[in-house]
């Protein structure tokens, strides 16, 4: 991500009950191999919110959060100039610079409810979130309204039930479901007892989950030996299955290698 990017960095909903300060919750992490914090969301006691870009920082104060209510909290940069501005419950920031004429390059690694130290790793217990989080997604391009209204247009870079993921810890993944008596700018989570976490989708140009009516079939295109996302794929299925309760028939379960012939 470079060049004149505007864009509407992470998006969530956060319900949380801890007041204290010295205490940080992180919402949204995303490192590279360069900047372990190239775009973090999080707070830090009441009314103290904290945004990194490219691993530079501002602290935003002041901002109406609640406790034990749902709060929505967006941010939007903007790579040429460096304005970066938050949102709390629809109510905006004062603007402020960071990481003016930036880009973050290579690959992301992005972790939810924890900070990273580094590239996927060095979380801390005092960093993680205590708490639930709802309407994870990323723009290329500033949107409006989005704490108003809950019909917002899902993420163009990041939208979360597209991601393939795996959970770590005490985390417990629901259906979301909308309820009326919730606020206007969030949507409440329930469980369902039937319910599976999420359809498992996955999608690149070296690799694809092939769904058929009763079937599945992770396909790959392997080059000069390659196979890790090919292999991080199938370890993902495998999570996922086990997380749904649901058993994989092993004994049906088949490799086939096709070799092109230049």
């Amino acid at each position: 991500m470079g060049g004149q990017l505007h864009t509407g960095l992470p998006p969530v909903g956060y319900y949380t009950d801890l007041p204290q300060s010295g205490k940080e919750q992180s919402f949204f992490s995303l490192a590279t191999r360069s900047h372990n914090n190239g775009f973090l969301l999080s707070k830090e006691g009441l009314n103290r919110h904290q945004m990194y870009i490219g691993s530079t920082m501002a602290d935003f104060w002041g901002l109406p959060d609640e406790l034990n209510a749902w709060n929505s909290f967006c941010a939007t940069w903007e790579s040429e100039t460096g304005l970066t501005q938050v949102w709390l419950n629809g109510k905006p920031s004062s603007r402020k610079t960071l990481f003016k004429d930036g880009s973050l390059t290579g690959r992301p690694f992005i972790v939810l409810g924890q900070d990273q130290d580094r590239y996927g790793a060095g979380m801390h217990e005092n960093d993680a979130l205590v708490g639930q989080l709802t309407d994870v997604h990323m723009w290329d391009r500033e949107i409006e309204n989005f704490s108003k209204n809950r019909d917002f247009e899902k993420g163009s870079m990041i939208k979360l039930h597209d991601l393939v993921f795996t959970t770590n810890g005490n985390v417990v993944l629901e259906d979301k479901i909308t309820s009326d008596s919730g606020p206007d700018n969030c949507s409440t989570y329930v469980p369902k007892e039937s319910a599976l976490e999420s359809d498992f989708q996955y999608n690149s140009e070296p690799c694809h989950l092939q769904q058929f009516s009763d079937d599945s079939a992770v396909v790959g295109c392997v080059s000069d030996g390659e196979e890790t996302e090919y292999r991080q794929l199938v370890d993902h299925f495998v999570t996922w299955c086990r997380n749904n309760h649901l058993v994989l028939n092993v004994a049906k379960t088949r490799e086939m290698v096709v070799e092109s012939q230049a």
